[in-house]
């Protein structure tokens, strides 16, 4: 007999709601097809964990009350999903426009021993090196999960916005459209103008 486990019913609902929302929304959304490259040897792509954080970081900077979220495992782009098919042969699967992919396929590497969870891991212990606002990388470490949705792991990394902005290995960034860009001069003093008179 089957159980219902209301957590797994609460997080797949919530990321549909994040995907959906992700269409108007999307200085505040990010999705990824995974951490690998599609290319053989099919690696991690360089840097993919920092240029996440980084992500994560301009959208802490959005302002008070801001939730983003990067969510590895999933594209709206169908030539993305049609490449992964060829050279992986991972089928996706739709919801509406988005092509849900998992990460299945690349915690299947060698390099994780125990699958997801080392897969998981593997992405935990990467973010925790990343250069990025202690407040924020410990909010972002408590809620980071894999979902699981269409019989396929979501990544969903989400990071909230806090009572001061977020710096990115001594920086600041926002983000402008799937471009993080610095913040300096006149803008830097009004980003923290608005979250300290928030």
């Amino acid at each position: 007999k089957g159980t219902t486990d209301a957590a797994v019913d609460s997080w797949t609902t919530e990321l549909e709601n994040v995907l959906i929302q992700s269409k108007t929304e999307n200085n505040l959304y990010d999705l990824k097809q995974g951490l690998h490259s599609l290319k053989k040897p099919f690696l991690v792509e360089a840097g993919a964990i920092a240029k996440i954080a980084k992500t994560l970081s301009a959208m802490a900077n959005y302002g008070p009350g801001a939730v983003g979220y990067v969510i590895v495992g999933v594209t709206d782009e169908e030539k993305t999903a049609a490449q992964l098919l060829k050279v992986r042969g991972v089928k996706a699967e739709m919801f509406n426009s988005f092509h849900i992919l998992g990460v299945d396929h690349e915690a299947k590497d060698k390099a994780y021993k125990k699958g997801l969870d080392s897969y998981f891991q593997w992405v935990l212990q990467e973010l925790k090196a990343q250069p990025i606002s202690a407040e924020h990388l410990d909010q972002i470490l408590r809620t980071s999960r894999l979902v699981s949705y269409f019989g396929r792991h979501i990544l969903v990394l989400q990071v909230f916005a806090s009572a001061e902005p977020c710096s990115f290995d001594g920086k600041y960034y926002r983000r402008n459209g799937p471009h993080c860009d610095e913040i300096s001069g006149e803008a830097l003093k009004a980003l923290f103008r608005r979250f300290y008179s928030a």
